[in-house]
């Protein structure tokens, strides 16, 4: 059987010790924090140990802008997330310029904001309170939707919501937390449609206190019983003894982990207990226990003299006899993306082809988190968790219609409407190049290159106006402009790619006429320039045509 125990690294004295813990355990995933960005060299060293562990990036510096988050959500969102775009490019850039090894970025997670603040000062009336407090959950999943949206649009795994224990709130309506009350997770539907449409994990942070996860179960560890979202993927982000959960700020900083009350066998009997828990939770990828390393006075915290605790209750589990599972049954992709066909069990086999959502595969084998698969008459593997045994159901947004999208959208279909199947264009590639990936085209826009899975050719209208709705209109931030730049921003964001939308706007200064000139610009350094550079140009005539109609 295979164990959930991961890691929570703060790397701060180096100890050859935590790697050689690493390679020992072989966790499912490995949360790496670092002030800025984690360095290539210690990805590397992590990626080598552990080649199949889900490596999650987190910047300490970027995770605590919490002020910006209050002040603009989704900007803050789209922001965090084009910087890690920029952040993981460097980093492989820099790591195949020194030559090591790097993760493929499936194998990679980002992680946004930190236990955002979702509590409100208890001065407050109870009605104020309460209203404070909702407003925060609103902001932090309008953040953590375009952060989530934004990272899918570069290919990246997220981590969303990262919230802390106790939360989401299950106040009654006298203003009392109750533990027997259900968590309200109303608020973050529209970071539960972010997680399916983009194959994120939902992190969550569960503490006790010296008597044990079983203290308070379900308020403080356990809370993740009640989420009622049976299909998403959940990362204990951090977990372990945090005296702070009964006593508050009584306890000292330097006081308030493990080491200050403890032996290392009941904080590893502890661990080990929380785990077999989580272990009946299929949803559960895997645990990450507080802390490996940490500078004081956090160092109460540091698994260290645990490690060799852990590591032999994590061979235990392995030689426990795997779950029976059926030779052969029948599956289904859940994946809203769909999910790459593979050569071997692990991300650094080849991709065969990418298989589309709701699509039937036989299941012939198990090989720890990966399947061996029948789809259409080809043998391969694919990740586990994106195979079920029920036929998935479309999830789609509700499009809110007004008069800023119909004008928006009724302009991109001017020019995106029909199905395009010109060989030489690379957007109808799935592969984003001319020749690489399945030949699909392109269909009101939607792109191949852009929607690898979908069925292109039968698409319908609606569909693709879910999709713009989804992936372009709230992604890239048109709904919040006004009329006539949410006409040029969504067109710009379809035509370019939202990235490059992002791009153009953070150069136009909220211009519209320089934002078309920085777009135009931008056209001419396309390779494909001299091939559809006029059809462009003319767009963007159209666009300054549109605008004059206002």
């Amino acid at each position: 059987m295979n164990h959930k125990i991961g890691v929570h690294w703060i790397r701060t004295h180096g100890r050859p010790e935590d790697y050689d813990y690493i390679l020992r355990l072989q966790p499912p995933s490995a949360k790496l924090i670092a002030g800025d960005v984690p360095d290539p060299q210690w990805i590397s060293d992590v990626c080598r140990a552990a080649p199949n562990t889900l490596l999650v990036l987190r910047s300490w510096a970027m995770s605590e802008q919490k002020g910006d988050m209050a002040t603009d959500p989704a900007g803050t969102g789209r922001r965090h997330a084009t910087e890690w775009n920029s952040h993981v490019e460097k980093l492989r850039n820099e790591a195949k310029r020194r030559n090591l090894p790097f993760p493929a970025l499936e194998q990679l997670c980002v992680l946004g904001i930190n236990e955002p603040p979702l509590d409100a000062p208890e001065d407050l009336s109870v009605d104020v309170r309460m209203a404070e407090m909702r407003k925060r959950a609103v902001e932090a999943d309008q953040y953590t939707v375009a952060f989530l949206t934004t990272c899918r649009s570069f290919g990246l795994t997220a981590g969303a919501l990262n919230i802390s224990v106790g939360w989401p709130t299950n106040w009654d309506l006298a203003g009392h937390p109750r533990p027997g009350n259900p968590p309200d997770w109303s608020l973050f539907e529209g970071t539960h449609a972010a997680i399916i449409r983009g194959r994120h994990y939902l992190f969550l942070h569960e503490y006790w206190d010296l008597q044990g996860h079983r203290e308070m179960w379900r308020w403080w560890a356990g809370r993740y019983l009640q989420c009622p979202w049976p299909d998403v993927k959940i990362i204990m982000g951090e977990c372990g003894l945090d005296r702070y959960v009964k006593e508050g700020n009584r306890i000292p900083g330097d006081k308030r982990g493990w080491r200050a009350w403890l032996s290392p066998e009941q904080h590893a009997a502890q661990i080990s207990a929380y785990h077999e828990e989580v272990l009946k939770d299929k949803r559960i990828h895997s645990i990450q226990p507080y802390s490996t390393d940490f500078s004081k006075p956090w160092d109460s915290f540091d698994l260290f003299d645990a490690q060799p605790l852990i590591l032999a209750y994590a061979d235990e589990v392995r030689s426990r006899p795997a779950q029976p599972q059926p030779a052969q049954w029948t599956g289904y992709v859940t994946a809203p993306a769909g999910v790459n066909l593979r050569s071997g069990p692990g991300t650094e086999n080849a991709i065969i082809y990418a298989i589309p959502y709701g699509e039937i595969v036989a299941v012939t084998a198990i090989s720890g988190e990966w399947l061996e698969i029948t789809h259409n008459s080809t043998i391969g593997f694919v990740f586990a968790q994106f195979i079920g045994k029920d036929q998935p159901h479309t999830i789609l947004l509700p499009i809110i219609i007004d008069g800023k999208f119909e004008r928006a959208i009724a302009f991109v279909l001017r020019w995106e409407g029909g199905f395009s199947t010109d060989r030489n264009d690379k957007g109808n590639w799935t592969g984003g190049q001319v020749s690489v990936g399945i030949f699909k085209g392109t269909k009101y826009g939607i792109s191949a290159a852009a929607h690898p899975d979908l069925d292109i050719q039968n698409l319908t209208l609606e569909q693709a106006k879910q999709i713009y709705y989804a992936d372009y209109w709230q992604q890239s931030g048109a709904s919040a402009l006004d009329s006539d730049f949410a006409v040029v921003h969504l067109d710009t964001a379809v035509n370019m790619g939202v990235g490059r939308a992002q791009q153009v706007m953070g150069k136009a200064r909220q211009q519209i006429f320089t934002y078309l000139g920085q777009r135009l610009y931008l056209y001419t350094t396309f390779d494909d320039w001299a091939r559809y550079g006029m059809a462009w140009g003319r767009r963007v005539a159209d666009l300054l045509i549109e605008m004059d109609k206002a």
